[in-house]
């Protein structure tokens, strides 16, 4: 009823402030119950709804609500893996019966368990233990930055906070103003566990400084203030998340070939200087309404810090990860074009494979099952499901590479037909307020 008697008045989103008027879209918050503009809301598939099919949030109550399902069910069956694995009352047999009764809880068949025991147990593993991050091919090879350019200060003697975007202190994420310029910015602070790990994030964070690429988000500024590195990055407001999960199955071939082309540049980028993302998917691919595509926070402080990167495996969805990942062995760039392909089918489908599924079961059936693809193959064309499966090959060989991808001709055939600018006028087709950002 509200969003009905909102059309007869000129409305406010309630998250970014831009007019929502007669013409233009809004949505009510299912959670909240605030009204939105459709860059600040989200449709969620929900079969249980029959015809209605779909429930509305913002993006806010909607990120809280999906990591708070998962982090619950996994610090549940994190406590009884705990419990099976150190208490001093149960014998090996009845630990080894504890932990399958604890698989069985978790979604796994009993023929899974006969016959895929190493698998479910690196699962197990990752919930526990989450992965020790590879350091890149530079830091593998001895190659480091002169100096890492860090600055040893409070950055809130340069950056003011407009507002807190996290709840949590030891590695909490603010949007701030740049003192001088007024300059818009997200500044992220992340605590390091020790001088091995500081040293890497500087590392990191200088190396991300000093190169730039037009397909990668910007970095400001860094510091080192209270045992906290903070680092000040480019601020850009809309995700792929949104515009997969609102045009999931009606974006154009010709648009998706520009948007894989924009990604695909940024990580041949990255490869080329034995850089690996590792965090590939809708939420951190960022665009502006000029249609800038970048890739948003990757690999350094978020994951390099091991107890940023095992929180973030139990916040966050696995469904991204690529199969030597969740297998618990060595790995390389080419996880990226792993996660890149499960974004593909994401902008494709609104969602990744297996997304119902609890984390634990993602992550076995990541390894177990053969790669992913279309659900609809007759909606697609032959070219960009060719392209799809050099994306998702299980083996990381016979994965391509970026710049592979790059000269294929789902990519080639369609440079022609989509520009930047074209891009940029089907957003503001779809998304009127992105052009008041």
């Amino acid at each position: 009823m509200d969003v009905f008697i909102s059309v007869f008045k000129e409305t406010k989103c309630y998250s970014c402030n831009s007019k929502v008027s007669m013409t233009k879209k809004r949505r009510k918050c299912v959670k909240c119950e605030h009204l939105f503009c459709t860059s600040c809301s989200i449709k969620v598939k929900a079969p249980d709804l029959g015809f209605l099919r779909h429930r509305r949030y913002c993006l806010q109550c909607h990120s809280h609500l999906t990591s708070s399902l998962t982090s619950e069910f996994h610090e549940e069956i994190k406590q009884d893996l705990v419990k099976a694995q150190t208490s001093p009352q149960l014998n090996d047999h009845e630990a080894h019966s504890e932990l399958e009764s604890i698989a069985k809880s978790a979604g796994f068949t009993s023929e899974e368990l006969t016959l895929d025991k190493k698998l479910i147990k690196n699962a197990f593993g990752l919930l526990l233990n989450g992965i020790k991050p590879q350091a890149s091919r530079n830091r593998a090879n001895g190659i480091f930055p002169q100096k890492h350019n860090i600055t040893e200060d409070n950055p809130l003697n340069f950056y003011a906070i407009i507002r807190n975007l996290t709840i949590e202190d030891d590695n909490a994420l603010y949007q701030v103003r740049e003192l001088n310029s007024e300059t818009i910015a997200i500044l992220k602070k992340v605590k390091p566990e020790n001088s091995e790990e500081f040293s890497e994030i500087c590392e990191e964070i200088s190396l991300t400084k000093a190169k730039k690429h037009p397909n990668i988000l910007q970095y400001y500024d860094a510091f080192h203030f209270n045992d906290h590195i903070w680092y000040a990055i480019e601020s850009i407001d809309v995700t792929m998340y949104e515009l997969a999960a609102d045009r999931a199955g009606y974006i154009p071939e010709k648009h998706m070939a520009y948007i894989c082309k924009e990604i695909l540049q940024g990580l041949a980028f990255l490869h080329k200087e034995g850089r690996v993302h590792r965090d590939v998917k809708s939420d951190n691919i960022l665009l502006s309404p000029r249609g800038d595509i970048k890739l948003g926070d990757f690999g350094l402080a978020a994951q390099l810090c091991k107890s940023c990167f095992r929180r973030q495996l139990t916040a966050d969805n696995p469904s991204w990860m690529a199969p030597e990942l969740a297998r618990h062995t060595n790995y390389n760039e080419k996880i990226d074009i792993w996660s890149f392909g499960i974004f593909l089918i994401e902008l494709a489908e609104g969602q990744p494979p297996y997304i119902n599924e609890n984390p634990m079961k993602i992550l076995y059936n990541i390894s177990a099952k053969p790669p992913p693809t279309f659900q609809n193959k007759l909606r697609w064309s032959s070219e960009i499901k060719e392209f799809l499966g050099f994306c998702l090959r299980k083996n990381p060989e016979e994965r391509m590479s970026a710049e592979e991808l790059l000269r294929h001709p789902f990519i080639e055939e369609h440079i022609e037909e989509t520009s930047k600018e074209q891009f940029a006028e089907y957003l503001e087709d779809f998304y009127p307020s992105l052009s008041k950002k």
